[in-house]
């Protein structure tokens, strides 16, 4: 297995935040350092999040339901990128040591996730293909059904089920597929060797690696969104605040003074 990324700098698509129905208009914006992507959530903005000149509120309560419409449509993964097209095919360009751009084959997706070395799609039907290096058996997702989201972690796959359980496979040393007893999840986001599950309540679990604390979620309340990084973990409260634990050392983590983050009105 070729071992030449770093997960500490590289920026991989496996820890997109993906929520089913009940939370997509609580959509936001988060960014995550590390292995996360990099998401906006206002196709109405610029580059730098400013407001685009003539854009009305109409406009911009359009565009934030596109991209909510178009979540999972493109990923970035390690030095390569998949999109999904409208038909349901995938292309995909750049790094294919591993075969992670293999997608040609595929039809009938509605989303798709990059992780390091390896690709995943949801079908239609529920059912999830992943192609790419499989050396911890990250690809074995033949046997998911009823799948409402999936997500490529680094050498790990995790799948949202529709009745709120999670299902994972791949490398496990650190525990990070140790979902099998999460139950009423709506939202999952796999970093690179952690995952973070949003409970219906607003409460959130994690399983993985904790070295740097990033497991350290349970006294969080109220979160509506979540993202895992490589070494840290980010939540949005209800009220627009977000709450962030675990490794620091860049000052990832200092979200504090952060008011309002979300959807405008």
């Amino acid at each position: 297995m070729k071992r030449s990324l770093n997960p500490r700098t590289v920026s991989l698509a496996a820890t997109a935040t993906v929520t089913v129905a009940t939370l997509t208009l609580l959509m936001a914006t988060i960014l995550v350092s590390g292995c996360s992507e990099w998401k906006s959530g206002d196709l109405g903005n610029d580059t730098q999040g400013n407001r685009k000149p003539g854009n009305s509120e109409a406009e911009l309560k359009q565009a934030r339901q596109d991209n909510a419409q178009f979540d999972g449509r493109i990923s970035a993964g390690g030095c390569y990128t998949v999109g999904l097209c409208r038909d349901g095919t995938v292309v995909a360009v750049g790094r294919n040591d591993e075969g992670q751009c293999a997608t040609g084959g595929w039809g009938d997706i509605v989303a798709v996730s990059a992780g390091g070395f390896h690709t995943v799609g949801l079908r239609r039907d529920g059912t999830v293909v992943a192609v790419g290096e499989n050396g911890f058996g990250q690809c074995d997702t033949g046997g998911w059904r009823d799948i409402v989201a999936v997500l490529a972690g680094w050498e790990y796959t995790v799948g949202l089920r529709r009745d709120g359980t999670v299902v994972a496979v791949g490398r496990n040393v650190e525990g990070q597929c140790g979902v099998g007893g999460w139950r009423d999840i709506v939202a999952v986001s796999a970093g690179c060797f952690h995952t973070v599950g949003l409970c219906r309540d607003g409460t959130v679990v994690a399983v993985g690696r904790n070295v740097e604390g990033q497991c350290g979620v349970g006294g969080w309340r109220d979160i509506v969104a979540v993202s895992a990084g490589d070494g840290h973990t980010v939540g949005l409260r209800r009220d627009g605040t977000v709450v962030a634990v675990g490794w620091n050392a860049v000052g990832q983590c200092d979200t504090a003074g952060w008011q309002d983050i979300g959807p405008s009105d």
